[in-house]
């Protein structure tokens, strides 16, 4: 497969960890996130982000492979998950949010760009969980469950229910079968007992205020870009 094609079409774009005074980012610089969520189990939560580069972390098998939102984010930044000293640097960065005096605890989205490219980036999650009773993630990917890396993240789901909802991306059609978010196109057909995402068609501010998508087994649906 061509390297333009399993790259993000930004490359400048993908910054050493090293580059600026942080690896993550902050929930508060996205509208769509929010700063702080404010209701449910993690009402007080300080929520970042983390990206990495799209498709260079992705399944080929993902349905949105060529079309990714990515293509369209020219100026977000992407964070070199190939330099040595990445996974060092997001534990430092993740540590000192947890350790501000008066915080009840962090609630990371992963991925706002990228997904888990190793079994030992999961790992790296399911350690900081362990660690850190105060953290918390929430976020999709595009692995299968069946995989050998989606087979990790479900296991990280199972074991840490209460603090750690990673939903599966599948395309309108597909088997709805649990906590997964369904790309939905106009003319799609609804799958039963799934709920539309709420900040998308406007009934909430944010997935702070929201907080469904880490509160309820239900398929969550979004319009696709």
């Amino acid at each position: 497969m061509s390297d333009l094609l399993t790259r993000t079409k930004f490359r400048t774009r993908v910054l050493s960890p090293t580059a600026r005074p942080t690896v993550i980012g902050q929930g508060a610089d996205n509208q769509k996130l929010g700063g702080f969520v404010t209701k449910g189990r993690f009402k007080g939560y300080k929520i970042v982000t983390v990206s990495l580069e799209e498709r260079a972390t992705c399944p080929t098998s993902c349905h949105h492979w060529e079309d990714c939102y990515g293509n369209n984010m020219r100026w977000a930044r992407r964070v070199d998950h190939t330099h040595p000293e990445f996974l060092v640097l997001l534990r430092r960065d993740l540590e000192r949010e947890l350790a501000v005096r008066g915080r009840l605890g962090v609630l990371v989205r992963l991925h706002v760009l990228g997904d888990f490219y190793s079994v030992d980036y999961v790992r790296f999650w399911e350690g900081m969980l362990t660690k850190h009773p105060r953290l918390a993630v929430f976020g999709y990917t595009a692995r299968p469950f069946t995989g050998t890396i989606g087979l990790h993240i479900s296991w990280m789901n199972s074991h840490y229910p209460e603090r750690c909802v990673i939903r599966q991306s599948v395309p309108a059609g597909a088997k709805v079968d649990g906590p997964v978010a369904v790309g939905m196109r106009q003319g799609d057909a609804v799958p039963a007992g799934a709920f539309w995402c709420p900040e998308q068609t406007g009934k909430t501010a944010s997935c702070g205020t929201c907080a469904a998508c880490w509160s309820t087994p239900k398929a969550v649906m979004f319009h696709e870009h």
